[in-house]
């Protein structure tokens, strides 16, 4: 009926409207509506909000207009906050025609609008052996909209947080990391797990009543988030012959040019591996690595107990990778 029409509007318009009034809560000035509320709360000063995700795995469908609804939301954002990022969703899955579909309209929308939408989120719970097979997932991705690789967990059959899944995610990383230039952001999923409380598993953080027990998937992301390089070096493909010894490198440099190594090695030998430079001159230097490593022991219920040794290394043209291990060296 048009009664009925009329209310869902107006309902409809609610939720558009809720997320003007953030956007000013969180960076409208003091005397704002909202930022004089958020004054009043003890925070004067913006917080500086720059993304504002639409949606977390919707899709459309025959009966649900998702393109249509995020349409409305990105008009009515950036017609008022045109600096706020947006994300939007490809659904709970990749390689899938919803996927698909919703990658052809965000395509087809940025061509007139450049402000359409600054990423999309893609999720993935997968196997480690896809993760190693999709190590170049990203790489002839187009580049005019970025990726948020928003939830993505390597599931080994017992749902495990250990080794043979971090491994498999640092190596996921090291592409994702050489094709910085198209994903933007990433994030591993689900972040806690309540011990005695567990909905899904594996999970990076689990914790209990007392303690906090920080699993190897934890240290993966610890290490790329620490040693982070201002620029990729180009591999020139030797990444990709690497990949055939089980090896999965990336390179990147510091403004100050320090040069950041991350290798996965996930042999069950340790990998010599050579050290060259653009004139195929052996690197000689001194470094710093840090190496994670498992115990193989994971006690019932709970992650494989791990944890990282930090060393100081003597490069004479090669670094040796233990079996088994993340490694981050820096030089």
């Amino acid at each position: 009926s048009s009664a009925a029409s009329d209310v869902y509007k107006r309902q409809y318009q609610e939720f558009i409207q809720d997320v003007l009034d953030l956007i000013e809560f969180a960076n409208g000035a003091s005397d704002s509506g909202w930022g004089r509320i958020r004054a009043q709360m003890g925070h004067p000063e913006p917080f500086g909000l720059e993304y504002i995700w639409i949606g977390n795995e919707q899709w459309q469908t025959a009966r649900v207009d998702f393109f249509e609804r995020y349409d409305d939301f990105e008009k009515a954002i950036h017609a008022k906050y045109p600096e706020i990022k947006l994300i939007s969703s490809a659904g709970p899955t990749v390689h899938t025609p919803t996927y698909e579909a919703a990658w052809e309209n965000y395509h087809a929308k940025a061509k007139n609008n450049s402000n359409y939408t600054y990423a999309v989120d893609e999720h993935y719970y997968v196997s480690p052996q896809w993760m190693y097979d999709h190590v170049d997932h990203y790489d002839d991705y187009p580049r005019d909209i970025a990726v948020f690789a928003g939830e993505y967990a390597a599931h080994t059959e017992k749902k495990e947080n250990s080794m043979e899944s971090a491994l498999a995610e640092a190596a996921l990383l090291t592409g994702i990391e050489k094709n910085a230039d198209v994903v933007k952001l990433a994030s591993y999923a689900p972040l806690f797990n309540r011990i005695g409380h567990s909905q899904w598993k594996p999970d990076m953080i689990w914790f209990d009543d007392e303690k906090v027990y920080l699993t190897p998937n934890y240290f993966v992301q610890q290490l790329f988030a620490n040693h982070v390089g201002d620029e990729t070096i180009p591999m020139d493909g030797q990444e990709k012959e690497l990949r055939k010894d089980g090896i999965y490198v990336s390179l990147s440099r510091t403004n100050n040019g320090e040069t950041i190594l991350k290798a996965v090695n996930v042999n069950d030998s340790e990998y010599t591996l050579p050290l060259t430079d653009y004139e195929d001159v052996p690197v000689e230097a001194i470094g710093h690595a840090w190496v994670l490593e498992g115990t193989g022991e994971i006690p019932d219920g709970m992650p494989e107990i791990t944890d990282v040794r930090q060393t100081n290394l003597q490069i004479i043209g090669d670094v040796t990778i233990p079996a088994q291990s993340f490694m981050v060296i820096r030089f």
